[in-house]
């Protein structure tokens, strides 16, 4: 493949391309999670934004063992997938504890 402007080959930059646009949707989901977050410190209850982070990480180490391990993924598109399949998962487990806390309509003082 003959290089292209930025002296990179066609096929260098495909392989970059998917964390990039991977990293789109982590940023989406830093924005749900901080608003998750904020809503869980408005009502006083810290316990799910304590939980969230632990299993967060945890997810993100076994998926990257499973995509390099098992799957042989590059290093950047497994990190990439693992961050945001961590993050997909500490906004789910949030996601109940946080409708419910909208619908109690007690607000801390």
């Amino acid at each position: 493949m003959p290089p292209t402007q930025s002296a990179l080959s066609v096929g260098k930059i495909i392989i970059f391309w998917l964390p990039l646009m991977m990293m789109v949707f982590f940023s989406a989901l830093t924005l749900l999670i901080s608003f998750q977050r904020a809503i869980f410190v408005n009502k006083n209850n810290t316990k799910p934004i304590t939980v969230a982070p632990i299993l967060e990480f945890s997810i993100i180490i076994v998926i990257l063992f499973l995509l390099i391990k098992i799957f042989a993924l590059a290093g950047a598109v497994a990190g990439t997938a693992a961050l945001v399949i961590g993050r997909m998962s500490s906004n789910i487990y949030l996601t109940f504890p946080v409708i419910k806390a909208v619908r109690n309509k007690k607000v801390a003082n």
